[in-house]
C-alpha cells in the first residue's frame, strides 16, 4: 500500500513530461483496460504478457543507464505488482501511458546499495 501512494505521488511528476514513446508504452489506460475486458482469453494472455515484458524491459534497460549507486532494484517488478499499479493508476487518471506507469514504478523501487551501503 505505501509503494502505491508512492506511485501516485510518483506520477504528478509525470504527467508533464515530454517523451517519443511507441508501441505498447504509449497505450493509454482505456487501451490497456479495453484489450483485458474485451479480448479473447488468449489474447488477453498474450497481452499480459506484452505488458509485462514491455515494463520489465523499461525498468532493465533504465537500470542499465543509470550510475552505479542509483540503481533500482527490481526483484519485486513481477506480473501481478505491474497488474495491480496498472489498474491502481488508471483508476486515478485515465490517460496515463504504460510508460508513465512503469517510470513510476521504477522510480519508487528501492535502490540497490553501493558497495559501500551495508543492508540492515
Amino acid at each position: 500500500i505505501i509503494i502505491i501512494g508512492a506511485f501516485i505521488f510518483s506520477f504528478a511528476s509525470l504527467s508533464h513530461a515530454q517523451t517519443n514513446v511507441r508501441g505498447i508504452g504509449a497505450y493509454k489506460c482505456g487501451q490497456l483496460i479495453s484489450e483485458f475486458t474485451e479480448s479473447t482469453e488468449a489474447r488477453q494472455a498474450n497481452t499480459i504478457n506484452a505488458i509485462v515484458g514491455w515494463v520489465q524491459g523499461y525498468a532493465s534497460g533504465k537500470n542499465l543507464a543509470t550510475p552505479n549507486g542509483t540503481q533500482k532494484n527490481l526483484d519485486s517488478l513481477l506480473p501481478d505488482l505491474i497488474l495491480e499499479n496498472i489498474n491502481t493508476f488508471c483508476s486515478v487518471n485515465g490517460d496515463t501511458t504504460l510508460y508513465q506507469i512503469a517510470d513510476a514504478m521504477y522510480l519508487s523501487m528501492p535502490n540497490i546499495p553501493s558497495n559501500n551501503e551495508t543492508s540492515v
